[in-house]
């Protein structure tokens, strides 16, 4: 091209024909638009235009590196590679499974429902929930927390997911990881540390044999013998 013909046509051009003055192609190898052939025409994508767009991109037009449909996807699909049939999916993993429900669905087809105290949402694969709502825990959130748990009053879970653990300690008289063990009656006011079951102020009285408040034996002193010499 060119008024001496000495610059080569562009790439895409097929069989390397373009006009003398501007350079433009006259035509373009296949998959290849624009022109000086530049872009990928409707309905593909990739380095060499090789790559069809997902089925279900709205007028069949996606992202020439990415593959993602530019304009969003028809009829009910979902999700940036419109991959689903429903409104579920956030980002794809393929054009048929989808990498990110929105928050409550699960599953590559986002088409099952997280369970219902989950927090926010779910494990995409498992349904195991981010984290719960309230007074619930377990993999599915369908357990109680334990009324013994002590209240937070800033709101959000007592106790620990994955095992029931009270987070901000037991009412009195109760201790243990669950707070499911009553303090020993012999503590001061009943209250007792929630790891050990120890007495927080104290034993009121000791007992024989009590793991919490055992009675235990006085000082024992040494005897010393003294030996007196007769003169």
């Amino acid at each position: 091209m060119g008024n001496a013909c000495n610059s080569n046509c562009p790439v895409n051009c097929d069989r390397n024909g373009c006009f003398k003055e501007s350079g433009s192609c006259i035509n373009c190898n296949q998959n290849f638009a624009g022109e000086t052939c530049e872009n990928c025409a409707v309905g593909f994508h990739g380095s060499f235009c090789s790559e069809r767009c997902p089925t279900y991109c709205l007028d069949d037009v996606c992202d020439r590196d990415t593959g993602t449909c530019s304009g969003g996807c028809f009829n009910n699909y979902s999700g940036d590679r419109c991959c689903i049939s429903n409104n579920n999916c956030i980002t794809c993993l393929s054009d048929t499974r989808c990498k990110q429900c929105k928050s409550g669905y699960f599953n590559d087809q986002c088409d099952k429902l997280c369970p219902q105290n989950c927090l926010k949402s779910c494990h995409i694969e498992s349904g195991i929930c981010d984290g719960c709502n309230g007074n619930f825990y377990g993999d599915s959130c369908n357990f109680s927390c334990a009324s013994t748990c002590n209240i937070q009053t800033t709101g959000g879970s007592l106790c620990q997911q994955s095992n029931g653990k009270c987070l901000y300690g037991c009412v009195d008289g109760f201790h243990g990881l669950q707070c499911s063990e009553k303090c020993s009656v012999y503590c001061n006011d009943t209250i007792c540390k929630q790891d050990n079951g120890k007495c927080t102020k104290g034993c009121k009285m000791k007992v024989k044999n009590d793991p919490i408040c055992p009675l235990t034996s006085g000082k024992i002193y040494s005897k010393q013998l003294v030996f007196f010499h007769h003169s």
